[in-house]
């Protein structure tokens, strides 16, 4: 069986761990507010931008895929441009 000092000395460790405990909450909750706080300022951002957060990737990979198909014809074009006049200079 403990002896009272024994239990008061266990009773001190729980308190201790019980404040660390708490505290690391208090920090976590903190932090997480503060992510939170980040995340909807770029919802914000995003809105304010005329884009809808919910579909952004989907509108992203579209604009890309234009952005490529545009450059890929701009390329033909200036190849057909180039080898026009490649073959005007040959005459």
């Amino acid at each position: 069986m403990a002896t009272i000092e024994e239990l008061e000395s266990k009773i001190q460790e729980f308190r201790d761990r019980h404040a660390a405990l708490v505290q690391m909450k208090a920090s976590v909750g903190g932090e997480l507010r503060a992510k939170k706080e980040e995340l909807a300022a770029l919802v914000q951002e995003i809105k304010d931008a005329g884009y809808n957060p919910r579909t952004i990737k989907e509108t992203r990979d579209k604009a890309l895929a234009d952005l490529e198909r545009d450059v890929a014809a701009f390329d033909a074009s200036l190849t057909e441009a180039e080898e026009g006049f490649a073959a005007f200079n040959k005459k």
